[in-house]
């Protein structure tokens, strides 16, 4: 699943590849060299779901926190915390949409290792 990390202030974003995700955040792999996150940092992130077709879209952009970084040879992971939105529909929609997509996921994993 493709996201981007775009830290405010800035116009560039940091693609980057899911690898786990949750109702409360997610790990990613970035895509190019880490130069510019540190741990603390503030991002908000844009969950761009995957290229092909899914039951459940995603386009969310999420306030959220980088709580890890490490660097593994030449590959940059990050784990991220996501934040709560000042509005609390806000965040039951954006719960109901997360859910939704992960039992998807699972379902789908779950025919693919059926075939």
């Amino acid at each position: 699943m493709r996201a981007e990390l775009l830290r405010p202030g800035q116009r560039a974003h940091l693609a980057c590849q899911v690898l786990d995700l949750s109702l409360g955040g997610m790990r990613v792999r970035l895509c190019q060299p880490n130069n510019t996150l540190t741990n603390g940092d503030s991002v908000v992130v844009r969950l761009l779901g995957r290229d092909d077709a899914a039951p459940v879209q995603l386009n969310l952009s999420i306030p959220s926190q980088v709580i890890s970084l490490e660097q593994c040879g030449e590959e940059w992971y990050c784990g991220i915390r996501f934040l709560p939105f000042a509005d609390p529909r806000a965040n039951d929609n954006l719960e109901r949409i997360l859910s939704r997509f992960l039992l998807a996921e699972q379902r789908r994993k779950k025919l693919r290792s059926e075939e």
